[in-house]
């Protein structure tokens, strides 16, 4: 289970237990420079340089701290590593679709709130002056975007979407995401579900903005 950005693995404890339910163990992990293993928030603005090194070290990292994950699970008895889904919310999702289309050994993958194009995406935010990761990203607006997406296609989801098929892929998405803006999920939904038999679906909840309401993903 990958959690968002600013939060950390204890955050899918509730939906773990639930999974627990149905009789399903759960990994959560705090991702690469979140959690416990976050550096010290600072609201100095993004420069080009940081947003391009944060993701070219970050995204791999996480994929590989979820293949070690499978690794770690493949040793437990108990663990029936036939079996292995991930669910990813957020930033999670974003991982997790780089960690689903890199890694077989997921049978299923679900997809909270995830998008693909990190241009698209990034610039979105620098128009709204929001912050990631606690840093402000107003001053990236003048970033070379279309540079800012060749540099990162080999980290982008929409380059990872199409490797999930045949395995089935779920979607869950908010109508009203302002910070993965549909048309982000659009895009990762295109290129999930290009592949013939993909088993690709995605569901938009009308009425929602990022994360959505614990009951509209699970049964609480």
């Amino acid at each position: 289970m990958l959690h968002g950005l600013g939060s950390n693995k204890e955050a899918m404890e509730p939906l773990a237990r639930y999974a627990a339910t149905l009789g399903y163990a759960s990994l959560a992990i705090d991702e690469y420079g979140q959690g416990e293993r976050a550096p010290t928030p600072t609201m100095d603005p993004l420069s080009a340089a940081v947003v391009q090194q944060e993701l070219l070290t970050g995204i791999p990292q996480t994929a590989i701290d979820g293949r070690r994950g499978l690794d770690y699970l493949e040793t437990c008895p108990k663990i029936d590593s036939k079996r292995f889904g991930l669910v990813g919310v957020s930033r999670g999702a974003i991982m997790g679709c780089v960690a689903s289309g890199d890694d077989k050994r997921l049978k299923a993958t679900v997809l909270v709130s995830g998008g693909g194009d990190w241009s698209l995406i990034l610039q979105h935010l620098a128009a709204q002056a929001r912050t990631v990761g606690g840093q402000s990203i107003s001053t990236a607006q003048n970033i070379n975007w279309p540079f800012i997406s060749a540099l990162l296609m080999p980290e982008d989801p929409l380059t990872f979407a199409s490797h999930i098929a045949p395995r089935p892929l779920l979607m869950v998405n908010g109508r009203k995401d302002t910070t993965i803006i549909p048309a982000a999920a659009e895009e990762l939904y295109k290129a999930a579900s290009a592949p013939a038999n993909s088993h690709a679906q995605i569901v938009w909840l009308p009425d929602t903005g990022h994360i959505p309401a614990p009951a509209q993903v699970y049964p609480v």
